[in-house]
């Protein structure tokens, strides 16, 4: 039997295959009583095969053979550790450390020796050694946190671990630079320098949880995320700009955001910060400080209303001849899912007034990556439904408010019903009594239905603005009632605000007011804004619990990847910023 070759037993030891190797090995280690790397790469392999006795005899044979072979004795140090013989194991991973002195593994398994042992004093001095050689090494931080008394030492000798992650650029020239750090004084790790001079950094947010750090270095507090900011707003094109952490010069990727339209910029700022683990208590100081302006900042890029003609890719008809004389323009905006819109249509086509053509249905694709399929199955059975109704299909996403507008910019009739696509009628002719109540009350500038879930509780009865007490400072839009049944009988009341999963509107009014507000992130505060702009007219919002239609609230979309409180974190920037754009000082 031929013995393996030394290149072939090293391949293996490099890359851990220690199985393979001890296998390998097994034959030719008593015969080979005279070639050491045999010797130590088996009692390395049998080591890692819990095989410590044959480790053991191996490696020290291996030592014999070899004795300034650094690795030897820190296998050896290793098995006599699992073998309890800490004693030895200290002397052979210390003899390792001697002959391997650039090898971070051999000091890092002797620390944990001497933690283990109680032996602080030694602990303290290996921990100060290695410190100059191993500087910041993860490993061994998490380590030494597992006795108290060397905290300290790693903060006052290492410096403060942490790392920077991202630095965030916007056009106006403010700068936003996250990370992690142990110090409680994040900006004064960081230096910003300009054309040589440096800048003051301000900590905008620190404490952001960050447990995956917490439990990769060993930090019983995980509050170690922050965010720096600065503004440089005065700068040419041939400024140079250096970030040094802890004195040393970085290079790090800048993201500078104004690329993309709003609100998809506002979705990419919020989560690139990971403020998203925070507590919402804290969501008035997060935006208060500067976050929020550059929120504003973002949202003041919004270029107007988008251009109709190139928004719509193609639009199309199905059904019957719409009629010419429609009173209202049902507009239903489509994204994440389409199918809902059969039952709508199987619903509507047993609805007098969409039959008859009083009634324009208009249907907005916001999602054209489900063109297709909705496409193939309108044109199969749309022409058998007895409702005409038309698809604009927009040649990108733009968010709800933009492609509502879209809709009804292409509507006809002289009012507009604002229809979620996941809303379904419990009765026919539903409509007729929110027209005839608009029509005849002129100081009702919106009114709606009662809407109810599936298993009839109330899932909209009017919007109140209320400020949580756990959340200081942000007005949060509240439906009253909301998961009980009704009781409220059917009597038309004024209240605060309407949704707009569905709201019938005169059309010049909407017009005027400037339809749904596109300056929000995605999915909240339009229609409360839309109502308070109508008020601002001396106009009411009028709730007809008389009318009911079930509402499966949220299902017209698929739910996010980025969790909750992502999507928490978004309700607040949009309450944060419907508070600026509802005051006084803000734009109508």
């Amino acid at each position: 039997m031929t013995t393996p070759s030394r290149e072939q037993a090293s391949r293996l030891f490099n890359q851990e295959y220690w199985l393979e190797l001890f296998k390998l090995l097994q034959p030719f280690v008593q015969k080979s009583n005279n070639i050491a790397w045999i010797k130590q790469y088996y009692g390395a392999a049998a080591f890692h095969c819990q095989e410590l006795d044959h480790a053991e005899e191996s490696l020290r044979q291996a030592i014999i053979l070899e004795p300034k072979q650094g690795w030897s004795y820190y296998f050896l140090g290793r098995t006599l550790a699992a073998k309890d013989n800490t004693t030895e194991a200290e002397s052979m991973l210390t003899i390792a450390i001697k002959y391997m002195p650039n090898e971070f593994w051999p000091a890092f398994f002797l620390l944990e020796i001497l933690l283990k042992s109680g032996k602080h004093i030694a602990a303290h001095e290996l921990f100060l050694q290695c410190n100059k050689r191993f500087k910041g090494n993860p490993h061994l931080i998490s380590a030494a946190r597992r006795e108290p008394s060397l905290s300290k030492l790693i903060e006052k000798n290492m410096g403060y671990a942490g790392n920077l992650e991202n630095i965030v650029k916007l056009k106006n020239g403010q700068i936003f630079i996250t990370g992690w750090s142990s110090s409680p004084a994040p900006q004064d790790l960081l230096i910003v320098k300009i054309n040589g001079k440096q800048r003051t950094i301000k900590a905008l947010v620190k404490g952001i949880p960050r447990s995956d750090i917490a439990q990769l270095h060993g930090y019983s507090n995980n509050h170690l995320g922050f965010v720096l900011g600065l503004n440089i707003s005065k700068l040419d094109k041939n400024s140079h700009i250096d970030y040094f952490w802890q004195e040393e010069k970085v290079t790090i990727n800048i993201e500078i955001i104004n690329d993309e339209p709003w609100p998809q910029n506002a979705e990419y700022f919020l989560n690139i910060l990971s403020i998203n683990t925070l507590s919402p208590i804290h969501a008035i100081d997060v935006f208060n400080a500067n976050i929020g302006s550059a929120l504003l900042y973002l949202q003041s890029q919004v270029k107007g209303k988008e251009n109709i003609h190139k928004a719509i890719q193609n639009s199309y008809s199905f059904g019957p001849n719409p009629s010419n004389a429609a009173e209202v323009s049902v507009v239903i905006p489509i994204y994440g899912r389409w199918d809902f819109i059969i039952t709508q249509l199987m619903a509507f086509s047993r609805d007098p007034w969409f039959i008859s053509g009083r009634v324009e249905l208009i249907y907005v694709l916001d999602d054209p990556r489900l063109a297709p399929k909705l496409l193939d199955w309108a044109v199969s059975f749309g022409k058998h439904l007895l409702v005409p109704f038309s698809i604009l299909i927009l040649d990108k996403n733009y968010g709800f408010s933009t492609a509502t507008n879209i809709g009804v910019a292409k509507s006809t009739a002289s009012y507009c019903c604002l229809l979620n696509s996941d809303i379904f009628p419990i009765n026919a002719e539903w409509l007729a009594p929110l027209l005839t109540h608009i029509k005849e009350n002129h100081n009702a500038g919106v009114v709606a239905p009662l809407l109810l879930y599936p298993d009839g509780s109330v899932q909209h009865a009017g919007i109140i603005y209320k400020i949580s007490p756990k959340i200081p400072g942000i007005r949060l839009n509240i439906h009253p009632g909301k998961g009980l049944h009704w009781t409220g009988g059917s009597h038309p009341r004024s209240v605060q605000a309407l949704s707009g999963a569905a709201m019938l509107i005169k059309r010049s009014n909407y017009d005027l007011v400037g339809g749904l507000s596109t300056q929000f992130i995605r999915g909240d505060f339009e229609d409360s804004h839309l109502c308070e702009q109508l008020k601002s007219l001396g106009l009411n919002c009028i709730l007809m619990p008389g009318v009911q239609l079930v509402h499966a609230e949220r299902q017209s979309f698929p739910k996010s990847d980025s969790g909750d409180n992502h999507a928490n974190w978004q309700v607040l920037a949009n309450a944060w910023l419907a508070e600026k754009l509802l005051s006084p000082n803000s734009k109508k």
